[in-house]
């Protein structure tokens, strides 16, 4: 059996056909008019001494416009009995050869994916081209193409029967299923291009007096619709509600920076740079303004965490509140020297005890105590002293008593010296 199927084998096509007694399996018969003719996949065809396969990009001859040829992709590749190679493929229209509204725009070199498969001989081959999707398009060009030579780039399709376009959503599913699945190698731009879009190329063709199309009406027919045999030499273009408006749309504004709060700035001799509640600053209407660096604020607790709203102080009542002080009071100029006084020399009255004391007294700061207290401090710890030197160290590593007696004239002494 193994070698009957062996020898089978290796018979070629050309055998079974002029003997007629069987046929490829993978070979496919199709109704030419009265008869019938026998399709013989291929794995390429061959035209104008190049090698095509499934998944070429090509250019085909247009009966109805020769400067303007087919842009196609190859779906499927034969030969018939007689040997003639034929290949089947997927129209490509440019944007002259649909029907679309004025305010449509196209970009350069662009066409659109149709829904003809159409079977063409080899011979109208007339080269290679390239179609790459737009987000490749953008992105880089393909290596494996000359960089001079042109690439169509494809972002939707277009239905000729309804005359409608619809982006393209997977590119793979537009692709012949053998190719469907291979990485196309690129190089890669430095960053992503931005194209710009073009008027319509039948934008002649569109009357100043034409009505726009309504909804539910039907759209106009190809001006110029050519033979069967290729896309439609002129479409047509006609004036409508669109998606797409005449001008490019602005991009909206940028939506507003949520507010922060942030701390007032800090100024010269500010006396609340945080914004913290104060005390209220007794005012004597004998001594004229209060100088404004009374208080100096302590820093916040936490300086990382986020700061919060100022607070305003309240503001001054604008009547005088009566007061105790409010008469005129005179001291003897030992004492004035002790006390706080602004840059002109005047008295500084406070309400509250204030924060910072640096600075009182002439420069000099707080003065010391008493020379009464300092005197009974001093004789405090005479005695304290002599008290220590009157008590006799007989024998400190045995007798506890001893250092009982001696824990509690010190104790004594110190207390002595507290008073």
């Amino acid at each position: 059996m193994i070698k009957v199927a062996e020898e089978e084998r290796k018979k070629g096509d050309q055998e079974y056909i002029n003997r007629g007694l069987a046929k490829d399996p993978s070979e496919i018969e199709v109704n030419e008019g009265a008869g019938k003719t026998r399709r013989i996949p291929l794995g390429h065809v061959e035209a104008n001494g190049q090698r095509y396969e499934i998944g070429d990009w090509i250019l085909l001859t247009n009966p109805n416009d020769a400067e303007k040829p087919i842009v196609a992709q190859i779906f499927k590749t034969w030969k018939t009995p007689t040997g003639e190679q034929w290949i089947n493929v997927c129209w490509y229209y440019r944007p002259e050869q649909t029907v679309h509204r004025a305010s449509r725009k196209f970009y350069e070199n662009e066409v659109f994916k149709s829904g003809q498969y159409r079977d063409h001989p080899a011979s109208q081959i007339l080269s290679r081209t390239y179609v790459q999707f737009i987000t490749r398009y953008t992105r880089g060009r393909p290596k494996d193409w000359p960089a001079n030579e042109k690439i169509w780039v494809c972002e939707s399709r277009y239905n000729d029967l309804s005359k409608a376009f619809s982006k393209i959503n997977q590119w793979r599913a537009c692709l012949p299923e053998e190719v469907r699945f291979d990485e196309e190698d690129i190089y890669l731009f430095d960053r992503q291009r931005q194209y710009e879009r073009f008027p319509s190329p039948l934008v002649s063709y569109l009357k100043p007096d034409e009505k726009p199309v309504g909804e539910g009406e039907s759209l106009p027919e190809p001006i110029e619709p050519g033979s069967e045999e290729g896309p439609p030499t002129v479409g047509a273009i006609y004036r409508g509600d669109s998606p797409e408006p005449e001008k490019e749309p602005t991009p909206p504004p940028p939506p507003p920076e949520p507010v922060v709060n942030q701390p007032r700035p800090l100024q010269p001799m500010d006396p609340n740079p945080h914004g913290l509640p104060q005390p209220m600053p007794y005012k004597n209407p004998t001594l004229g303004q209060l100088s404004q660096n009374i208080y100096r604020p302590l820093p916040p607790r936490f300086p990382s965490a986020p700061s919060r709203p100022p607070v305003q102080a309240p503001p001054m009542p604008p009547a005088e509140q009566p007061s105790a002080f409010t008469m005129p009071i005179t001291m003897p100029p030992e004492v004035s020297e002790l006390v706080a006084r602004d840059n002109q020399g005047r008295v500084l009255w406070f309400g509250v005890p204030p924060v910072d004391i640096v600075g009182w007294g002439s420069g000099q700061g707080i003065r010391g105590h008493t020379l009464e207290y300092l005197a009974k401090k001093k004789r405090k710890a005479e005695e304290a002293s002599e008290a220590m030197q009157d008590v006799q160290i007989t024998q400190p590593s045995q007798d506890k008593s001893f250092k009982k007696q001696a824990t509690e004239l010190l104790v004594k002494a110190l207390g002595q010296i507290g008073k």
